[in-house]
């Protein structure tokens, strides 16, 4: 179940920082996910290579790197909520 919320909030979050470099902060009051779950997004995009972190002037930055970059130019056309079902 989580898993399909999940790549949302990836792909949301590659998509705002693939238009160049953003802070933590402008990404908090940016994006739709809150709390936790956005430190817990952060961590996994800095873990997996996705996204790369800077720190200038004590704010901190991200940046997305060419694997985030390849990762979100190979991600599957959004179909809706439930997304795309070959069976029906």
């Amino acid at each position: 179940m989580f898993r399909g919320i999940f790549r949302i909030w990836i792909y949301q979050t590659l998509n705002e920082i693939s238009k160049g470099k953003k802070s933590v902060e402008e990404l908090r009051r940016t994006l739709p996910i809150y709390g936790t779950v956005f430190d817990f997004l952060v961590s996994f995009l800095l873990t997996s290579g996705l996204a790369k972190r800077s720190i200038e002037n004590n704010i901190e930055y991200l940046e997305i790197t060419d694997l985030g970059k390849s990762y979100l130019a190979g991600m599957p056309v959004w179909h809706g909520f439930w997304g795309r079902r070959e069976w029906w």
